[in-house]
This record gives C-alpha cells, structure tokens and sequence, in this order.
C-alpha cells in the first residue's frame, strides 16, 4: 500500500504540472489506493470479528478506524460490487416487482457522460467490458407499463 500511495503522490504532482496523460493515471493511482484501504479495513474487521468484543474494540482503535455499532441497515436503491471475473461488475437493484423492465446505464469517473449498459427483467445485471482499475458510477429506472420512470443514481464501484 505505500507504494501505491507514493506513486499516487508522484502522478498528483504530475497532474498539477499539467504533463499529458497524467490526470488518467493519476485517477487509475488513486483507484488502486481506494481499493488498499479496503481490503485494509476488511483485513481490519475480520481480526475483530474473530476476538472477543473488548478485544475487537482495542484492535479497531489501534488501527486508527472508530467503533461503530450497526443497528438495522437499510437497502440502498442499486448495490453495485465486483464480479466473479476481470472487467465485470455485478448490479444488483431493489426488487419493485413484476413486469418491470430494469435499465442500467454506467458512467467512467471523470467523464459526466452516461451510456447504456443494458436492460434486464430482473434486479441483478452484469456490467461487461469495464476497464480494471476504473471507478464506474451505475443507474437504473424501471420501464413498465406506465412508460420509463426516473433514473435512481446511487452506486459506484472500481473495477478490477
């Protein structure tokens, strides 16, 4: 993680000197940093999840992380994480019931343009073709027989 972190700090100062291409692989850098910290904070939360609760409690705080107790989570609208292989991310959207038409549409960081990704008569749906290292925004709209609803924007995930 600390190369990844160095290399990140290298490419940031590439950026602010406006060198060419050093914006895309300061993003990829910075992706690849995101994704450290969260196999950190799972590496993290599974030594806590194995100890005792006082112990767990110590070894979260010792990581710099905070204590949080959950109460009941609510589901997000679109869930968007890995898929089983490269280049793929599996979405998986709130069930609002039958005959509905889910239509996803993703967007590439940086580039505020939304294509189509594609439609499915259910919830879930695999995101192909992606580039790894990439952070990818996802929406959806249901398309029934009232015609195509509001787009819900909520879910981003970087491929690997």
């Amino acid at each position: 993680m600390n190369t990844d972190l160095i290399a990140l700090g290298k490419l940031q100062t590439k950026a602010e000197n406006e060198e060419k291409g050093a914006v895309k692989l300061r993003n990829s850098a910075m992706n690849q940093v995101e994704l450290d910290l969260i196999a950190l904070l799972a590496w993290v939360q599974n030594l806590a999840n194995a100890a005792t609760q006082t112990v767990a409690a110590a070894i979260i705080v010792s990581a710099n992380f905070k204590v949080i107790t959950q109460g009941k989570k609510s589901k997000a609208p679109l869930a968007a994480t890995w898929g089983k292989l490269t280049g793929t991310i599996q979405l998986i959207a709130t069930a609002l019931g039958r005959n509905k038409a889910y239509e996803y549409q993703q967007m590439e960081d940086g580039t505020n343009i939304w294509t189509g990704c594609g439609t499915a008569n259910r919830a879930k749906f695999l995101a192909t073709g992606l580039t790894p290292l990439v952070k990818y925004w996802f929406r959806f709209r249901i398309n029934d027989a009232n015609g195509a609803g509001k787009w819900i924007y909520c879910a981003y995930c970087i491929c690997q």
